[in-house]
């Protein structure tokens, strides 16, 4: 099936170009998006597995995009990215499908660990059985490993 294809949206724009780079050595196809109306863009015109969505963008917040990436899209797996969480904020991202809620700065080998399980269960055929991708839709976060929502989802 290929490499997982991911979508960084975020308007940092120099954190886009140096994830991207990263990742792309490790294997994984990324694109970016500096705001959620660009993202919705390139959603509809290229298939993505993964957002990676920050949580303050300058036209939308990631809790009012992310009911929007849900409904069109609904096997794309949506992490948010924020460097302001709240324990408020974990939960309605999660309610909305969000797999998962990680901060900044973001720890490297936690995103690659994330992105290499989701991968591993994109290409698993017996996985992929009912589901266009595989990868979990959205209900109970997929990942918990952040201290924000470690005995707060239910």
């Amino acid at each position: 099936m290929g490499p997982l294809r991911l979508l960084i949206v975020d308007d940092e724009a120099d954190f886009v170009e140096s994830l991207t780079k990263r990742l792309r050595r490790r294997g994984i196809a990324c694109a970016g998006a500096g705001c959620a109306a660009e993202a919705l863009t390139r959603l509809a015109a290229d298939r993505y597995d993964v957002v990676l969505l920050d949580m303050l963008l300058p036209d939308q917040n990631g809790n009012e995009v992310l009911p929007a990436i849900k409904a069109q899209w609904p096997t794309t797996t949506v992490i948010i990215l924020t460097g302001h969480a709240s324990v408020a904020a974990g939960r309605e991202s999660i309610r909305h499908g969000a797999a998962d809620y990680l901060m900044k700065p973001l720890e490297m080998e936690t995103l690659f660990e994330k992105l290499t399980a989701l991968s591993g269960r994109h290409n698993d055929a017996h996985y992929n059985q009912g589901t266009s991708t595989g990868i979990p839709t959205g209900g109970e976060p997929f990942f918990s490993s952040q201290p924000i929502m470690e005995g707060n989802h239910q």
